[in-house]
C-alpha cells in the first residue's frame, strides 16, 4: 500500500474532452491504497466466499464479462470497499 497525504491538486486534462476537465480536488484526509489492483478473478472468489456483495452495473464495468477476469475490478460501492479485508485462498 501507498501512503496518499491530504492534499490540493489539479486532476483531469487540458485536452477539449467534457468528461475529463482540468479540474482542482482537495483531499481532505489522507488514506493508504493498494499498489496492485484488485482483479475482476480475486474479487469473484471473496464473492463466491460470500464475503463481498457483487459490484454495481454501470456502463463500463468488468466484473461479469467475459474476458476481463486479469483487468481490476471496478464499480464496487465504497461501504463494501471500506470493509475490512478478508483472506480467500
Amino acid at each position: 500500500m501507498v501512503y496518499i497525504p491530504a492534499a490540493t491538486f489539479m486532476m483531469g486534462t487540458t485536452a477539449d474532452d467534457p468528461n475529463d476537465r482540468l479540474h482542482q480536488v482537495t483531499l481532505t484526509r489522507p488514506f493508504c491504497i493498494d499498489v496492485t489492483p484488485v482483479t475482476v478473478a480475486a474479487y469473484r472468489k471473496c464473492v463466491e466466499a460470500k464475503a463481498c456483495g457483487e459490484p454495481s452495473k454501470p456502463l463500463d464495468y468488468n466484473y461479469g464479462r467475459a474476458g476481463r477476469d486479469n483487468h481490476p475490478v471496478n464499480a464496487v460501492e465504497w461501504a463494501t470497499a471500506e470493509q475490512r479485508p478478508v483472506e480467500v485462498t
